[in-house]
């Protein structure tokens, strides 16, 4: 591991997001970003791993721990099994969210083509989707619940025309409650 002298660093939000096997090693890079007072991204970190395991992530969690010696408050990331694991046991204290353009970008490709033949529906569903994630705070939490069954009851009671097996397998994929 090699590390260079930083100041201790008092990023309390970050963003890790990885990107898959674009350069000639095939190694995966992985950047921690966060917003400066000026409200300009700066990154203040780097990784390449050879895979997207636990094990790997362990490894740069632990190093950037060495390096900026404090953790990061708030982290997001998309939502990688392995990733969330590291982070339980390596990032003890650090609530970890999930990016909601990651999450967009998943309901997008699963439910979009399932459900909505019509970019009509499908537009409605997202602008939804969206107002749900603009007023996601503390302040809402006691609406979220009701807000979600609301934007998922299609898809849990699904569309007549689907069976009943394609709409068990879209519930699963949308199974998440606000804890």
């Amino acid at each position: 591991v090699q590390t260079c002298a930083l100041p201790i660093c008092r990023c309390n939000v970050l963003v890790f997001d990885t990107k898959h096997g674009t350069n000639t090693h095939k190694l995966k890079l992985g950047c921690f970003t966060t917003v400066a007072p000026s409200g300009a991204t700066k990154v203040l970190a780097a990784s390449l791993v050879a895979s997207e395991s636990e094990k790997s992530f362990a490894w740069v969690f632990e190093c950037l721990l060495e390096a900026f010696r404090i953790p990061p408050a708030v982290i997001f990331t998309d939502s990688d099994p392995g990733m969330a694991a590291a982070i339980a046991h390596i990032l003890i204290t650090t609530l970890h969210f999930l990016c909601t353009w990651h999450l967009s970008k998943n309901l997008l490709a699963h439910v979009k083509p399932a459900l909505f033949p019509s970019s009509a529906g499908c537009d409605a569903f997202m602008s939804d989707w969206w107002a749900i994630c603009m007023r996601s705070d503390t302040s809402c939490i006691g609406s979220f619940d009701n807000e979600w069954a609301a934007l998922l009851a299609p898809i849990r009671n699904g569309p007549p025309s689907r069976s009943e097996e394609h709409t068990s397998e879209l519930q699963s994929r949308v199974d998440i409650s606000y804890a």
